[in-house]
């Protein structure tokens, strides 16, 4: 991960999430149920050893002694940390208000979820207004062998620009038959979003 964010001189980001299949976790012999609790000392221990050199932690899950992580990140903080859940429940707004420089949610956010990230972050000492908002262009399959319509995918951007968003997020193969088209799709999608933005 430090590799990418050196060679991207700082555009790389890591969006950590728990996840949603009890499956994944159970392939990997990992407790589903506690998935939330690892997830906040990953995050700890990733500002520790991407700000510290020999890094020592102590957790109910994971501890270490004198950890050297090297190069360090090409950001002094490390990479930006992108919160993404499917709605702002307690534990995301913890992780935001703590380690968020972007949050990702799935679903529109109210008024009322805007004036609790913006208390939370004050709270924690942090500007609200350095917290950006990623939407998502996400593709509606109407064949099962065919890819999505981009531009009805693109179609939900304007209001999620209202709501906030700034970045945007898709993947790429939900929308071409062949990697060929990937450069065409990829000019598309920004020229359509300079032209909404």
């Amino acid at each position: 991960m430090h590799r990418r964010s050196q060679l991207s001189q700082g555009r790389f980001a890591v969006t950590p999430t728990v996840g949603w299949q009890e499956e994944e976790y159970r392939a990997l012999g990992v407790p589903f149920e506690k998935r939330g609790k690892l997830l906040d000392e990953h995050l700890e221990i990733w500002h520790k050893v991407w700000a510290e050199t020999g890094s020592s932690y102590s957790g109910d899950h994971y501890s270490f002694d004198e950890i050297y992580f090297e190069p360090k990140p090409w950001t002094p903080m490390g990479p930006e940390i992108w919160i993404a859940g499917d709605k702002l429940h307690p534990a995301a707004l913890r992780r935001i208000a703590k380690y968020g420089n972007a949050f990702a949610p799935l679903s529109m956010l109210s008024n009322d979820d805007m004036a609790r990230i913006n208390e939370a972050m004050t709270e924690a000492g942090r500007d609200p207004t350095t917290l950006s908002f990623v939407g998502f262009i996400q593709g509606e399959f109407k064949s099962p062998t065919g890819p999505a319509d981009i531009d009805q995918a693109l179609k939900s951007v304007p209001k999620q620009v209202e709501h906030g968003s700034t970045t945007f997020l898709f993947k790429p193969d939900q929308f071409v038959n062949s990697p060929d088209e990937l450069e065409d799709l990829c000019k598309y999608v920004v020229s359509s979003l300079k032209a909404i933005g």
